[in-house]
């Protein structure tokens, strides 16, 4: 698997630990070893190089299949019936005809 240096908000990272480059595992990462790309904030992310320990030296952004973010996005996405405006229900956020998010109550279902 290749890593890259742009991240999942599509800005290339300019940190000098973030080096694109082929993946390797298994790697150790937060006194874990991983097998796997390990998710952050940023993005996936997997070791490119590794110290004598087998530690994370540098890491790249784990690349996805294509459109995988967008797919992401839209199922969070759930379309509100009553108005035909898109309703974040992961983070109560609704959006309203005057271009504004505005917090909403959450039913349970």
């Amino acid at each position: 698997m290749e890593g890259t240096n742009i991240n999942n908000r599509g800005f290339k990272e300019k940190n000098a630990k973030v080096k694109a480059g082929k993946c390797m595992f298994p790697f150790k990462y937060k006194r874990k070893t991983h097998t796997k790309c390990f998710p952050t904030e940023r993005g996936d992310i997997c070791a490119t190089s590794l110290s004598k320990y087998g530690t994370l030296k540098t890491y790249a952004y784990c690349r996805g299949k294509k459109g995988t973010a967008k797919k992401t996005l839209k199922k969070k996405l759930k379309l509100n019936k009553l108005n035909s405006c898109p309703v974040l229900i992961e983070n109560s956020l609704q959006w309203h005809p005057k271009k504004k998010w505005k917090h909403v109550a959450m039913k349970n279902s």
